[in-house]
């Protein structure tokens, strides 16, 4: 009985520390849920992005080099040119190409994860598990 309760302790732990994962989730049913998605909503969205890191970077101190600020820069015209090629393209490829930069952007989340480095882990866990799911849905409703 007691092994039972301590597995149970043990799963809420890691549940607890996966918060950022479960409002991630909660967040994109949210944004799903009623099925009128738009890609150009997300398109968007995908601009304005990198200005999270560029003011969490900046709060935190990590954009003091010049290199660190340059990523970030670089980061921005990454995320901005898919969102302008969707714009330019228009249906039916725009949705994929959004998509793809959502995706995209959630392995840059990822890597700022891993490296611990310009926003909180938290904020990278969670925006890596929107990003992916935000591609999927994109793509689901196409």
């Amino acid at each position: 009985m007691e092994n039972t309760q301590q597995q149970h302790v043990h799963v809420a732990g890691r549940l607890a520390r996966r918060w950022p994962t479960v409002v991630a989730l909660v967040s994109v049913a949210v944004i799903f849920w009623d099925g009128g998605v738009d890609w150009r909503s997300f398109a968007v969205i995908m601009v304005a992005l990198p200005g999270a890191y560029l003011v969490f970077g900046t709060l935190r101190g990590e954009l003091r080099s010049l290199r660190a600020f340059g990523i970030q820069l670089a980061g921005l015209a990454l995320w901005s040119a898919p969102a302008l090629a969707a714009f330019a393209l228009g249906d039916p490829w725009a949705v994929y190409i959004v998509a793809g930069a959502w995706f995209a952007h959630a392995a840059w989340d990822f890597a700022h994860h891993r490296a611990r480095a310009v926003v909180p882990r938290a904020y990278a866990e969670w925006c890596m598990v929107v990003d992916a799911l935000v591609a999927v849905g994109l793509v689901w409703s196409a």
